[in-house]
């Protein structure tokens, strides 16, 4: 009987977790992440620093364009449905970097009114979760680093929107083209 009891009590799991990983993503779970740059801020070939906007809504589906001429006011493009397992993957990686908790957000407001100086790119992202909506803002100037925790997020957030790097300035090559004679349609074209 005590090896029963013992084997039951481990088949258990620690007391806290759920059995379901999925379950502890809220059902209302979104961002809305907008990345701001100022008029001499250079805009770079990295899909998280240029600027754009990301928006993931409840049911999944991802929104991503960059566009440096736009603010915060339009929703971009969709660019995929994400699947439950994928939005608990972000909704895990949001709890680790600290912005899943509304406690340490900053205050709310209005993402239209956001200017950033001229060499600064801003971060603002709104989280939804668990009945409540949050903010954080995160300001850097050129010569100083990102908030570490903000640009993994939104390196996973591009990753999940398929937005890759825009290629480099190179010399681009054209294939060679041969020429295979007259259109063997031009007959049954009208003229």
């Amino acid at each position: 009987m005590l090896v029963l009891v013992t084997l039951a009590g481990c088949r258990a799991g620690p007391p806290g977790l759920s059995a379901d990983p999925l379950g502890a993503v809220p059902a209302d779970f979104s961002v809305d992440l907008t990345i701001l740059a100022g008029p001499q801020v250079e805009q770079p070939s990295e899909a998280h620093a240029r600027q754009g906007r990301f928006v993931l809504f409840c049911d999944g589906s991802l929104h991503w364009a960059s566009d440096h001429a736009r603010r915060s006011d339009w929703l971009p493009p969709r660019r995929r449905s994400l699947s439950r397992r994928r939005l608990a993957e972000l909704w895990s990686l949001a709890q680790h970097l600290g912005l899943a908790d509304s406690a340490d957000a900053d205050t709310p407001l209005n993402v239209n009114l956001v200017e950033p100086e001229p060499r600064q790119t801003v971060y603002v992202a709104i989280f939804t979760g668990g009945g409540d909506r949050w903010c954080h803002v995160r300001r850097h100037d050129d010569d100083e680093q990102p908030d570490a925790a903000m640009v993994r997020f939104v390196r996973r957030l591009a990753e999940l929107a398929w937005a890759g790097n825009l290629p480099e300035d190179r010399a681009r090559v054209f294939p060679r083209r041969y020429d295979f004679g007259p259109d063997p349609y031009a007959r049954y074209r009208r003229p």
